[in-house]
């Protein structure tokens, strides 16, 4: 079982600044890429998952359904792929505003 952060939303939000916005590789990754990024962020601040293996290591393919549930780019990458399929590759993307 996850051990949820007790940390307060305002810790929670410079975590996740920290993490993505310091990121200069951010900008010149596709969309999906940075969506992979994003919500790969957010499971370690918010459901306090770990890295078992990312996608290009060969034990990424070989874990057990609770030990995906458990990791944070399987769960980015889980849910990256369903917003895909409902949202397809064709979508419009608004210009950042600043």
């Amino acid at each position: 079982m996850c051990n949820m952060p007790t940390e307060s939303p305002l810790l929670d939000l410079i975590a996740f600044w920290i993490a993505v916005e310091v990121s200069t590789q951010l900008a010149e990754m596709s969309l999906h890429h940075q969506a992979v990024v994003l919500i790969h962020e957010c499971a370690h601040i918010r459901l306090g998952v770990g890295d078992r293996a990312y996608k290009f290591d060969a034990l990424f393919t070989q874990l057990s359904s609770i030990q995906r549930m458990h990791n944070a780019e399987s769960l980015a990458r889980f849910y990256t792929s369903c917003c895909w399929d409902v949202l397809g590759t064709n979508m419009t993307v608004p210009a950042r505003t600043l």
